[in-house]
């Protein structure tokens, strides 16, 4: 390893690529070129340093974060699928079976909590 280059700085490199520009290449096709895709995912990419940067600011947990970014982003895919559980699935790479659960667990997490019976009064 060479001196002042560790580990850390190796994981900090590798995150700053986009690896998504190769995967829109690949799967949608675009009028004005690879060039143009390359340019959409680094804006998006802009977009979402600027939002982790808020994020941190306000001391928000990866766990909160990860957690917050997953349950929307399968309610957005929902709804383009019109809640088509299998279409879905197939669009985030999930199974249907995972999909399924993870909806039935946010739901749960909606739920207001419930009341605790009303102690009884003694006679």
């Amino acid at each position: 390893m060479r001196a002042g280059f560790n580990s850390d700085d190796k994981a900090l490199a590798s995150l700053r690529r986009v690896p998504t520009v190769g995967k829109l290449a690949v799967n949608h096709s675009h009028p004005g070129g690879n060039s143009e895709l390359v340019g959409e995912a680094m804006q998006i990419r802009a977009r979402l340093e600027v939002l982790i940067d808020e994020m941190l600011d306000g001391r928000i947990m990866l766990d909160e974060a990860s957690a917050e970014f997953e349950k929307l982003y399968i309610q957005k895919a929902l709804t383009r699928h019109k809640n088509h559980l299998s279409k879905t699935a197939s669009s985030l790479g999930i199974h249907r079976n995972t999909l399924s659960k993870r909806v039935a667990a946010y739901r749960v997490q909606e739920r207001p909590p419930q009341k605790a019976p009303a102690p009884r009064r003694k006679r």
